[in-house]
């Protein structure tokens, strides 16, 4: 890290070609719908489809920006962890939702 840069503005930097094409893919495949939210499975599916067409574009875009090629052991890394967290995530918010609105948590 550069003197003087801030590790906020570095994580930032490094995380925006990620965030972004997550940000417009999940919402366009239903991601954050209520529907989608109350139901584990469907959440599961939904998040593990739109991370892995998000992460690869960010992948794309971090490339671009760094004009340099994609590693691999870097991919898979990113694209492994990071879909993990979210799927974590999503799956507890989603369990919690089911349970709040009466559904079983194994409905699909």
């Amino acid at each position: 890290m550069p003197l003087g840069t801030s590790p906020v503005i570095t994580v930032l930097a490094i995380s925006a070609p990620f965030a972004a094409p997550w940000f417009i893919v999940a919402p366009s495949l239903g991601v954050f719908r209520y529907n989608t939210l109350a139901r584990p499975k469907r959440m599961l599916l939904a998040t593990t489809v739109a991370w892995l067409i998000a992460g690869s574009v960010g992948l794309l875009v971090r490339a671009a920006i760094l004009q340099r090629a994609i590693v691999l052991p870097f991919a898979v890394t990113a694209l492994t962890i990071v879909g993990a967290l979210l799927l974590v995530w999503h799956g507890l918010l989603s369990i919690v939702l089911s349970r709040r609105i009466g559904q079983p948590a194994h409905d699909g």
